[in-house]
């Protein structure tokens, strides 16, 4: 009796132990993620200070800018230099597009939010995520914003769907 006693506990242990060690392992995972995620932030806000600089009529030279010139060029700067950063230039390109839709610049705020989504569906493919990644997300709804406010309800109505049948896939 006492022999079974020990092997059931020596089970349940080692059980705890291994459930332990993969909480351990899930937990550092997540840290190295959100340690990603603010080194993500640091390095927009960094970009985003620096082309909002530009419009500084102390640090600029010549006339003012406006809005418009300064989301082109940071739009100009993020498709050159945040190659070997995809989520950034993902997350920065739909920041624009939402910018230029605060705008009513409706053409070019779609072809950065488009850019946007494309990226970040290769970024984030349905297979790993049933409903799909937040990002993702927000740039399908960014994107039917766009769609019904320049009145092509079909479109918008494409992507409600698509939003749909994410969220019936998940449960």
């Amino acid at each position: 009796m006492l022999a079974v006693v020990v092997v059931t506990a020596s089970i349940v242990s080692t059980t705890l132990m291994f459930r332990a060690m993969g909480a351990e392992g899930d937990a550092k995972r997540e840290l190295a993620r959100a340690n990603e995620k603010a080194d993500s932030a640091r390095r927009v806000a960094a970009l985003m200070v620096e082309r909002f600089q530009s419009a500084d009529p102390e640090t600029s030279q010549g006339a003012p800018r406006t809005a418009q010139e300064i989301l082109e060029d940071g739009a100009e700067r993020v498709l050159g230099s945040l190659r070997n950063a995809p989520e950034i230039r993902a997350e920065l390109l739909d920041a624009i597009g939402q910018a230029f839709m605060g705008l009513a610049l409706f053409a070019p705020a779609r072809v950065h939010l488009e850019q946007s989504l494309e990226l970040r569906e290769s970024l984030y493919p349905e297979s790993t995520h049933p409903l799909g990644h937040v990002d993702l997300l927000a740039s399908l709804v960014h994107l039917g914003t766009l769609e019904a406010a320049t009145s092509r309800f079909d479109e918008a109505e494409a992507l409600l769907a698509d939003l749909e049948d994410r969220d019936e896939q998940r449960t």
